[in-house]
């Protein structure tokens, strides 16, 4: 605790150094990338300051050779390396949208996608772009990767696919997800939201009906 109060005035400090301001920038994305004790609490004050477009794009040209050259591992290390690389293209995302490069941004995000199983990410930009095939497209590609290694990714998945249909008034899909939910996970909760969806699709005597015989009787309606 004591050294994340002296780091405050570090970065308050970091603006007044001869350091250039991309150097600077990078100077505080390196200590945050290399902070595994969430000692760096100060940084919002270094970053609360106007940086400027071409300054952000020096420091993507730094990021992305960085990005490219960075080491995998396995087991634990994989995941920890896996961890660090996700922190590090998200800097690198940062960067590219403040110096007017987003175009980059997605194709980025398709690379690390199956690097990193950072899937969840590509899907929320596609989605604010409305590229609404290729987010059916890589929320499925997604779930078949991480649903037996990485179930709370293909979880999440799942819900923005449930959601997306629920934007497309597709109710009966909307009931077939929260049924989903309710036969891996039966209880008061799930089958109050099976009813709730069912309802809204106009099936509700039946899915009710079938629930319960699945509750008494532990089979699986077809």
């Amino acid at each position: 605790a004591e050294i994340s109060s002296c780091m405050k005035i570090v970065f308050l400090a970091l603006p007044r150094t001869s350091l250039s301001p991309a150097e600077q920038m990078l100077w505080a994305i390196d200590a945050e990338l290399g902070d595994s004790y969430d000692l760096c609490q100060g940084t919002e004050m270094f970053w609360q300051q106007e940086k400027t477009a071409a300054d952000w794009n020096k420091v993507a040209e730094q990021l992305a050779p960085r990005l490219q050259k960075f080491a995998g591992g396995k087991g634990a290390e994989g995941f920890s390396q896996q961890y660090r690389r996700d922190n590090l293209s998200n800097w690198l995302i940062r960067a590219l949208e403040h110096a007017g490069r987003s175009d980059e941004v997605i194709p980025l995000c398709e690379r690390e996608a199956e690097k990193t199983k950072s899937y969840v990410r590509l899907v929320t930009y596609l989605k604010q772009a409305k590229r609404w095939k290729e987010v059916e497209h890589w929320i499925h590609k997604g779930i078949a990767a991480t649903q037996q290694s990485l179930p709370g990714i293909a979880a999440q998945l799942r819900t923005m696919l449930r959601e997306r249909r629920e934007q497309e008034k597709n109710w009966l899909q909307v009931a077939a997800f929260y049924a989903e939910d309710f036969f891996q996970q039966p209880g008061a909760h799930t089958f109050q939201e099976l009813e709730k969806a069912a309802k809204r699709a106009g099936v509700a005597p039946t899915v009710r009906t079938a629930a319960l015989h699945y509750l008494e009787t532990g089979v699986r309606p077809q």
